[in-house]
């Protein structure tokens, strides 16, 4: 049988303990002050940078390829990297996309994948309950970004994430992360820039205004798809299904099939479903780059989707 038909399987990582309690991921009472002043600031300054730019060098439409370059590069990295890949482990790819998914996920500035994965496991575990790091039941903002104005317990383990630990690429990453974020955000963005001769416009808008976009993007994924939308298979957690977020989310927003199937590559798994994540993976495959596809059953997601229709319905 083939590795794309057999049913994705849950890793060991991502299986409940309801009696236990992942401490390291209880936030403390002690507010992350760079971190707060990061995530407020950044907006203020890319603002200002694109208004001072443009008043003095003007706007032109190939400003704008560096950020929707850098856009779904880091975009990319995010949904097919570090989520998909990393955190949930449902396919298999080269070293080089590897290297190409730390890269561009450094560049997002939202942690190393070490940490960034942890936490979504834990969200995965103990979804919607103590132990969920962004849980929304603890309030919209919370979930979308007041979660992490707050600082960990100091001496972090990483419990979960044993396996993530054993990879080379990523332990590199995990030591050189800021570097490497900044080279990236910085050094790309202008390069492309410098294409059509405007490298200061390449990193304001591929540098700054793009990263404060995809902050947004991948926060909303925890606050909106646990908010809004239709709640098609996992009915007793708070995730929802919205094609129009997965528009904005490179693919993220069919969040109850996701937090329901969380072993498939696929978040989006019909094949009209707006999923450029999947899109991806698929096309990495093709060109050998990616193998050991998972996903779930075609009659195995048409049942629970039918059953999360037929309960919905009697609730109403």
């Amino acid at each position: 049988m083939s590795t794309e038909l057999k049913i994705a399987s849950v890793p060991s990582e991502l299986k409940p303990d309801l009696h236990a309690n992942p401490a390291e991921v209880i936030q403390t009472k002690k507010i992350n002050w760079p971190i707060a002043v990061f995530l407020l600031g950044s907006p203020i300054v890319a603002i200002a940078a694109t208004w001072i730019y443009v008043a003095h060098q003007g706007f032109v439409w190939t400003d704008l390829i560096p950020f929707i370059v850098m856009l779904y590069a880091t975009g990319l990295s995010i949904t097919a990297g570090y989520h998909r890949y990393f955190a949930h482990k449902t396919f298999e790819c080269h070293p080089v996309i590897q290297f190409l998914f730390l890269a561009f996920g450094a560049a997002t500035f939202q942690n190393s994948v070490l940490n960034w994965a942890s936490d979504h496991r834990y969200h995965h575990v103990y979804a919607d309950r103590d132990g969920d790091p962004y849980s929304v039941n603890r309030g919209f903002w919370w979930a979308h970004m007041g979660w992490m104005f707050f600082s960990y317990p100091e001496n972090r383990s990483y419990k979960n994430s044993a396996d993530m630990k054993a990879n080379k690429l990523l332990m590199w990453q995990e030591r050189h992360y800021l570097a490497l974020a900044l080279a990236t955000s910085i050094i790309v963005p202008m390069a492309i820039g410098a294409l059509f001769g405007r490298p200061f416009a390449g990193l304001i808008w591929g540098g700054l205004v793009r990263m404060v976009v995809g902050h947004q993007v991948t926060f909303a994924i925890n606050s909106f798809a646990h908010t809004f939308g239709k709640r098609s298979y996992a009915l007793n957690s708070t995730a929802a299904d919205s094609a129009i977020l997965a528009a904005f989310t490179f693919g993220e927003g069919y969040h109850s099939f996701h937090h329901t199937y969380a072993g498939d590559y696929r978040i989006g798994h019909h094949w009209y479903d707006i999923d450029p994540g999947k899109w991806l993976i698929m096309g990495l495959k093709q060109v050998g780059l990616a193998s050991k596809l998972r996903k779930t059953y075609r009659p195995r997601v048409t049942a629970s989707s039918a059953q999360g229709e037929s309960l919905q319905e009697r609730a109403i």
